[in-house]
């Protein structure tokens, strides 16, 4: 949470600090709260819920994890994080890879990955990492 306290404490200086950790712990949303609730989205007939969601003042951001040693996998991630980018300013989408040789994080280093991750980034908002 300390990220978002830096960030509301940046947005809104003149706030108390009980009010700025108040606003933190309001920004973030989290199917994994029991007070909280990430409402589906429907998009081609199939609804869609990102792992989580983040709201600062206007601005919506939908964060996705996907675990994962395969293509499939990476398939989906992107898939997930094209829909989230039809309804939120931003999407952040990480990948947790989960193989072996660490194929998948490993190959963000290669050309062709790197463009591919900044056409998502230039035409949809969208920012992938993997770890």
């Amino acid at each position: 949470m300390s990220d978002l306290t830096k960030l509301h404490r940046a947005l809104e200086p003149e706030l108390s600090e009980g009010s700025v950790k108040r606003k933190a712990s309001e920004s973030l949303y989290w199917e994994g709260d029991k007070g909280t609730t990430v409402n589906n989205l429907l998009l081609f007939g199939v609804q869609h819920r990102p792992d989580f969601m983040v709201l600062i003042n206007d601005t919506r951001i939908a964060i996705e994890i996907k675990r994962g040693d395969s293509g499939q996998h990476v398939r989906e991630a992107i898939g997930q994080a094209l829909v989230y980018a039809s309804h939120f300013d931003f999407t952040c989408c990480i990948i947790v890879d989960s193989s072996s040789d660490k194929k998948i994080r490993d190959s963000l280093s290669e050309d062709k990955e790197r463009l591919a991750l900044q056409r998502l980034w230039d035409s949809f908002i969208i920012r992938m990492s993997t770890i």
